[in-house]
């Protein structure tokens, strides 16, 4: 499929979309988008202070016939970054599309078979650039909602591409599921499931995470605190909550 090509057929389901999203506020008590958008907030705060860094909004649509549509954007004060995925049934990453308010960011890319293809603008100078998987595996832009296809699943471990978004290169990941965890958040128990994941290689001592999944509905919950920093799901009560993790 030509870049072009892509762009027009992306274009096209995103009309579709929002036709649907119309005809339901006419055709109140009609089944006409066959789906239900689940709304996730999440914020990212530092650990020893509270302060916010800034707040994130994952919003999953189920796509006609299967898979998922995506949109996490990330605000605070100073900026904006929206991202767009469309992932296959596996949670796996098809399509994506990336706008960095602050960095002057605005690129697409997709996946086919081994190669992503990428174009548009990155950090103010327009670029197109292919990228050969050296493996067939599972590509996830976004770890924290890719992830939720390996949570689900009866694997323990798993390799996947990962993307690093400041140079636009692939890089090889591993995951390992470690066993079920009680989070505390503001005084609400979780259960959740852990999982590690990191670069393989001698990369995994540079660049490791921790991640919580919510075993009553497969969500990302929260993640292991980084260079002083975290976040978590919030819900209508979340104030400067606290988060506590017991393993089991």
């Amino acid at each position: 499929m030509r870049l072009s090509d892509f762009i027009k057929v992306s274009s096209f389901v995103r009309y579709m979309l929002l036709l649907c999203s119309v005809l339901g506020l006419f055709l109140v008590g009609e089944n006409v988008c066959h789906a239900e958008t689940t709304v996730l907030d999440y914020k990212a705060y530092k650990v020893k202070s509270g302060e916010i860094i800034d707040h994130s909004r994952a919003v999953i649509t189920p796509r006609d016939p299967r898979g998922y549509d995506i949109n996490w954007s990330i605000t605070n004060d100073e900026y904006t970054h929206s991202d767009r995925y469309v992932l296959d049934e596996g949670w796996r990453t098809l399509e994506w599309h990336i706008y960095l308010s602050d960095r002057e960011i605005d690129y697409r890319g997709f996946r086919e078979g081994k190669t992503l293809y990428l174009s548009g603008v990155f950090e103010g100078k327009r670029f197109e650039k292919e990228i050969k998987l050296r493996k067939d595996l599972p590509f996830l832009y976004n770890p924290k909602i890719g992830l939720k296809g390996f949570a689900a699943s009866d694997q323990e471990r798993i390799e996947f591409w990962g993307f690093r978004g400041d140079n636009l290169s692939e890089f090889l990941m591993k995951a390992e599921k470690q066993g079920v965890a009680s989070v505390l958040i503001d005084g609400r128990s979780h259960d959740a499931l852990k999982i590690y994941w990191a670069a393989t290689g001698l990369g995994e001592r540079f660049f490791n995470r921790v991640y919580y999944y919510r075993l009553s509905d497969g969500e990302f919950l929260t993640q292991d605190p980084t260079d002083g920093w975290t976040m978590h799901l919030m819900d209508a009560r979340d104030q400067a909550a606290e988060v506590i993790i017991d393993a089991e």
